[in-house]
């Protein structure tokens, strides 16, 4: 999968570097003044940034559909994510997970079938408690959705 990353140059110069997959360059030079940028892959999850980036392009593409489509894949991608690794976490106290855990948890999330028990899963993992609820009791987190969309 193809999808595009934005640099920004000390010079100032802002401007999209191609990748490909988890293919991640190591450099780019910028265009404006040829100065060579390192670059470092970003941590977490590169698959789930990779179909977010290109969900971005589709957008700007003005494919709507797709854009939708792999902006949710983008999601469960990340969920699932955070899920296995909180998991690991959380049981590294008291021993370093094996294939039997690795195993239990992918099935533990094949079989929640919808988002919101995703959703709430891996907030109870995260913060002890239910998606709802930990919004209901953070509702400042919602404050910059609610103006940009009253309706909601």
């Amino acid at each position: 999968m193809k999808y595009s990353l934005p640099v920004m140059c000390r010079c100032g110069e802002m401007f999209s570097v191609n990748c490909s997959g988890t293919q991640f360059p190591q450099s780019v030079e910028c265009p404006n003044c040829d100065a060579t940028i390192w670059l470092v892959q970003p941590l977490g999850n590169m698959v789930g940034m990779a179909i977010l980036r290109r969900a971005a392009t589709e957008l700007h593409n003005e494919d709507w559909t797709l854009a939708i489509v792999l902006g949710a894949m983008a999601v469960e991608c990340d969920l699932a994510y955070l899920f296995m690794k909180w998991n690991r976490i959380e049981i590294m106290s008291a021993r370093m997970p094996n294939d039997v855990d690795e195993g239990s948890w992918e099935k533990e999330w094949r079989d929640m079938r919808t988002v919101a028990a995703r959703l709430d899963k891996v907030s109870g993992v995260l913060v002890g408690q239910p998606f709802d609820a930990f919004l209901i009791e953070n509702g400042d987190l919602l404050e910059g959705l609610y103006k940009r969309y009253p309706a909601f």
